[in-house]
């Protein structure tokens, strides 16, 4: 096999890759190939989807990184800061939203951070445990829209005790006892 066959392998390889969203592995093939070929074309090609590559590679780090730094602004008080980090994603990430959930609670915001909340439960339902055992509620503790949050919907039990099928009362479930966790 010769060396042009081995980078066209590489290369066809990186594209899968690419294809397949694994950018890390993708980028090692490029660069292989950029290494190796002495063609010309198939070098410029390669360094064209490298780059694409590292790009996408870069975007991700910079969305966690934008993450992290806003929960670093909010564990230091500052608040409106942090909430600016959050609100500069732009997307309704679940991790956001509870991030932002959490910066209004502490803000003494309550109204908007119940929606928010809500809206991250619905995105990602385990997100209604770690409000339970998240301090940064503290303030909302105790109110009646938290709490419905938090403890989980009765799955095939109504509320009210006629329309409660024979055999089902609440001391026989346990999920009843209302724990939030499921």
């Amino acid at each position: 096999m010769s060396e042009t066959d081995t980078s066209l392998e590489d290369f066809a390889e990186g594209m899968k890759l690419l294809g397949e969203k694994d950018l890390n592995s993708a980028a090692e093939r490029f660069e292989k190939v950029i290494a190796e070929t002495d063609g010309r074309h198939l070098r410029d090609r390669a360094r064209q989807f490298l780059a694409m590559c590292r790009s996408h590679l870069s975007q991700d780090e910079s969305v966690e990184d934008l993450f992290l730094a806003a929960v670093l602004k909010k564990n230091d008080g500052q608040l409106d800061e942090a909430m600016r980090l959050c609100e500069q994603d732009g997307s309704d990430d679940e991790k956001f939203v509870y991030l932002k959930a959490s910066i209004e609670a502490l803000a003494g915001k309550g109204e908007k951070a119940l929606l928010l909340l809500e809206k991250a439960i619905k995105s990602e339902p385990k997100n209604r445990v770690h409000a339970f055992h998240d301090p940064d509620f503290q303030s909302l503790r105790g109110q009646e829209g938290f709490t419905a949050l938090i403890n989980p919907p009765q799955s095939g039990s109504s509320s009210s005790s006629a329309g409660s099928s024979a055999g089902a009362s609440p001391a026989a479930d346990p999920s009843a006892a209302g724990s939030p966790i499921s």
